[in-house]
């Protein structure tokens, strides 16, 4: 995941795409946060969702969506969304089937 930090140019600021992506990178880790520490998957789900909403390819938001749903029993579902993760970034497959 890109840091902020990493995204600023040689001037200090961002470019309105860079501060697109640490935007959906804040977003993605406060899901995670959420996920993580079970403090309310309705409100991890939602924020998975905003990241999907703007790139629906994020491997990780799918892959973790899919934990998510697979946590509630819609097993179903879960697939569809582990299927897309895996779809986005083949290259992760170990990695997510480790999981």
């Amino acid at each position: 995941m890109t840091t902020p930090e990493a995204l600023e140019t040689t001037t200090g600021t961002l470019t309105d795409e860079q501060q697109f992506e640490a935007d959906l990178a804040s977003v993605m880790q406060a899901a995670i946060e959420k996920h993580q520490k079970q403090q309310s998957l309705h409100e991890a789900e939602a924020l998975y969702r905003v990241v999907l909403a703007a790139r629906p390819g994020h491997a990780d938001a799918n892959f973790n969506l899919g934990m998510l749903t697979a946590q509630r029993g819609q097993y179903e579902a879960a697939a569809l969304y582990f299927e897309a993760a895996i779809g986005t970034d083949p290259t992760q497959h170990i990695i997510y089937w480790a999981s």
